[in-house]
């Protein structure tokens, strides 16, 4: 039995990457972003990720959102294009920053 639904998290990382909601997110893992409904909604959502996530702390938080949402190690690095230990690591650095701060 499967832990979560893959379809799932692939939308999931499509919403969070383009910054569309979730039935848009389906339709972009459905059909592609070459169909041409896909395309007339993501004509005006022209957003980069990397304008987002500028900074390390952002990028960190980030990837304890989406941890906590369900996706794994190896998905993350993925995304984030990074090792699993880089994933890891920052994890960590984000976890140890939140105990000492409370």
């Amino acid at each position: 039995m499967k832990l979560y639904d893959e379809d799932g998290c692939y939308c999931l990382l499509i919403a969070i990457l383009t910054g569309v909601d979730a039935s848009r997110a389906r339709k972009l893992y459905q059909y592609g972003p070459n169909h041409p409904i896909c395309r007339k909604f993501m004509k005006r959502r022209q957003m980069s990720v990397k304008k987002h996530l500028e900074t390390r702390s952002e990028r960190m938080r980030a990837m304890k959102e989406m941890k906590e949402k369900g996706c794994g190690i190896e998905m993350l690095a993925a995304v984030f294009d990074c090792d699993c230990s880089t994933v890891k690591r920052n994890l960590k650095k984000l976890e140890v920053k939140t105990n000492d701060g409370i």
